[in-house]
């Protein structure tokens, strides 16, 4: 009977262990599938499942739903009704743009967390609704309605699920103490207090002063919350720091400097920085017209709870580490996709280069980079495509750089130098680089690639007077070469020395696929350049784009449009009351409801089939529908940064066939259109003061063909008077027959 028991004790210890064992296994391979799932490749989210039912209903009826609550007679009711009437405008927007995601992996760890910061407050856990912002906004905000948005890229910053718990936490507080209304409140009574003054600094700094104190509340009750969860608050600390970083990149990882080289091609490291400093940033840096107080203040107040504190015990992870670390490398990917619709290309190369090192055989992040290379070695090489003045660093627009931020920005500064100091030549060799490799991996299948290829070496010939007897062709050439080409005038190189640039194709030199791009005469590309094998012309101009003063469209699209479909008219009406900002949403919606009526009308007419793809609304089962308005939408949105050269494709966002099959058109049109009033701008003249209106008026037609991702056709005004409906119905008429004539011709 003993040693029955010790056997059956043995045997239950080694039950456990064997237990523990496989746990073990199990959780290994879980661990390893996570990576799995982006050793290869990354598929881009989208939203899934069914959709909020805020969105089955159009604006205009959901803040008159709101607004009929009201009561009339009440002290408050001009201001409740113009609060609910303005933030649901406001947040429809955001809500149908596209640019939110329903129901993903990200939104269902997002809500975990939730569940546990609101595990006994099961009512207000009811009350609250979290969505996920497809932007590079590193922001989470708030709405008094129970709506709370995190960006995706501030959820790729964090370090332990501990600090995206604090964010939220923070933004839980805004809602329980009505932050929104109150903040509006606020404002107004700030206005009332302008009326006539010519010296308002004093009164303006009392609502900034109001809105510190409401998120410094945010912050010390959402510490609380945290803190009440079981969550370690040890760390919320650097969670400030990286707020101060949220101008930089999500990584600070040394960049390597011959991370693009090969055997044979090779960048000067001396066009990189040879020490990267810190990023060094005030901490002193006045807040004064801020409406959050200085990030190192909220810092050091929450280090200051800290240190009171009799038990510090908590948690990092609550729902999963695992979750946490996939969720946040799925965020940057998504960040990389925001990287490119902004603009951001260099930003979007390092950030790439960081996942690489996690994901070294990653495809989706390769063929980036060769994308990256190939649009840049395209834009560098504008100004002698087409003669003009174009440059790609004059089109950045530096609007991250902060008066209160150091120029240092880190190990991005390495990308940024690179793409500053490399030229167009450059930029093409390196790009002939990474697509060839890439379509040759491919098994010479991906066409888009090629395109990309025959458009590279019909520049490199036409643009550069290069071809294949400019590069050596075996080693005993490269070889004889061993130092730096210094010749400041040879090729028209602006940095000689930047690249080996005779050696740059020695791999592939007797590679047949290859030397075909070289010699081929009649390949199909992005500008319909032809190659020739010696020799310069001197101005090339691109036959399908013809410029004017606002103007720009492509007549071989164009003369293929027999039906459009119609994104919803965007109209904007506000007004300035000396510094305060108004908007008239209402006024708004009935000039959309114009705008729409009279582009389909004028279509129609001239025998255009016209599909509008969303009213304003959607089913919540009418999810694919959401999705392909936020394909559609974020196209555009990308093309729209592509001005200069609107005859280059997006590729962050890819229709792949999926809008033309569905709907039976690539070609999409959107107006959008702004009105803004000056009133009672202040002017001194001879030391009188004088009050007077001042109207502006912006308009913009674009159309889209969605599945080449290009601009059809683009008018762009700006007209500094109140403009009336007559005359817009005149402009659109205007835009219509003008399409249609370049059609017809």
């Amino acid at each position: 009977m003993p040693i029955r028991l010790q056997t059956n004790s043995i045997n239950i210890k080694l039950s456990k262990v064997f237990y523990i064992f496989l746990l073990c296994v199990l959780l290994g391979k879980l661990n390893g599938q996570y990576n799995k799932d982006f050793e290869k490749n990354y598929t881009p989210l989208i939203s899934k499942g069914n959709l909020p039912k805020e969105l089955n209903l159009i604006a205009f009826e959901k803040a008159k739903n709101l607004t009929d609550t009201l009561n009339p007679k009440a002290q408050n009711h001009k201001i409740n009704k113009d609060f609910y009437t303005l933030t649901t405008f406001s947040e429809d927007e955001i809500l149908k743009s596209g640019n939110v995601l329903y129901n993903t992996e990200v939104n269902d760890y997002i809500n975990k967390i939730a569940d546990v910061l609101l595990q006994n407050e099961p009512v207000l856990k009811s009350k609250l609704k979290f969505y996920v912002l497809r932007e590079n906004l590193s922001n989470a905000f708030a709405w008094d309605n129970g709506h709370i948005y995190i960006s995706l890229d501030y959820i790729a910053r964090y370090n332990t699920e501990a600090q995206l718990a604090m964010t939220l936490s923070h933004e839980i507080i805004h809602y329980l103490k009505s932050h929104q209304y109150s903040g509006y409140r606020k404002r107004n009574e700030i206005i009332k207090q302008l009326s006539g003054k010519l010296n308002n600094d004093t009164i303006w700094k009392q609502e900034r002063e109001f809105s510190k104190a409401q998120e410094s509340e945010a912050d010390m009750e959402g510490f609380e919350l945290l803190k009440k969860s079981g969550y370690n608050t040890n760390g919320i600390p650097e969670k400030f720091d990286l707020m101060l970083l949220s101008d930089y990149s999500f990584e600070n990882t040394p960049f390597e400097t011959d991370y693009f080289n090969n055997q044979y091609l090779k960048i000067n490291p001396a066009i990189f920085y040879q020490e990267v400093k810190p990023v060094n940033i005030d901490a002193n840096y006045d807040d004064t017209w801020d409406t959050h107080p200085n990030i190192y203040k909220r810092k050091k107040a929450i280090e200051e709870k800290i240190s009171s504190q009799i038990n510090t015990e908590g948690k990092d992870f609550i729902v999963s580490k695992d979750e946490f670390y996939r969720v946040r490398d799925i965020c940057r990917f998504e960040t990389i996709l925001c990287n490119i619709k902004d603009f951001e290309l260099e930003t979007c190369v390092y950030h790439c280069y960081c996942l690489l090192k996690k994901y070294p055989q990653n495809i989706f992040l390769k063929n980036i980079i060769a994308e990256v290379f190939y649009q840049i070695a395209v834009y560098k090489s504008y100004r002698d495509i087409n003669g003009g003045v174009f440059d790609y660093i004059n089109l950045k627009d530096n609007d991250k750089t902060n008066s209160n931020r150091d120029s240092t920005m880190g190990h991005v500064a390495q990308t940024k130098k690179m793409f500053e100091r490399l030229n167009g030549e450059d930029f093409l060799l390196l790009a002939i680089n990474q697509n060839y490799k890439l379509y040759k991996e491919s098994n010479f299948s991906e066409q888009q690639l090629k395109t990309n290829l025959d458009t590279l070496f019909n520049i490199l010939s036409k643009v550069h007077n290069l071809n294949y007897r400019d590069f050596h062709k075996n080693e005993t050439e490269y070889n004889q070469r061993t130092i730096y080409v210094n010749d400041s005038i040879s090729k028209n190189r602006k940095f000689v020395d930047a690249i080996y640039r005779q050696s740059a194709f020695i791999h592939y030199m007797n590679d047949k696929e290859f030397i075909s791009f070289f010699k081929d005469t009649s390949s199909v590309n992005e500008f319909g350049l032809k190659y020739i094998s010696k020799g310069r012309l001197g101005k090339i101009p691109d036959p399908d784009i013809k410029y004017k003063k606002y103007t720009a469209y492509n007549k071989e699209e164009i003369k293929k449009i027999s039906k459009i479909i119609m994104l919803d008219p965007y109209f904007e009406k506000e007004m300035y009351k000396i510094q305060d900002v108004e908007s008239f949403p209402i006024d708004a919606y009935n000039n959309a409801i114009y705008f729409k009526t009279e582009l389909t009308k004028a279509f129609e007419k001239e025998k255009v089939q016209v599909f509008h793809i969303n009213d304003s609304r959607f089913d919540t089962s009418e999810t694919e529908k959401y999705n392909h308005v936020a394909l559609i939408n974020n196209i555009i949105s990308e093309n729209d940064m592509h001005y200069k050269l609107s005859s280059m494709r997006t590729f962050a966002t890819k229709s792949e066939g999926v809008i033309e099959t569905k709907y039976g058109t690539p070609y999409v049109v959107q107006v959008t259109a702004n009105e803004t009033i000056y009133d009672n701008v202040i002017f001194l003249v001879n030391g009188i003061k004088v009050l007077r209106d001042i109207k502006m008026f912006e308009y913009c037609m674009d159309i889209v063909n969605v599945e080449k991702g290009i601009t059809v056709y683009r008018i762009s005004l700006e007209q500094s008077r109140k403009v009336t409906e007559e005359e817009l119905k005149i402009q659109i008429d205007s835009d219509i027959k003008n399409i249609l004539t370049i059609k017809n011709n």
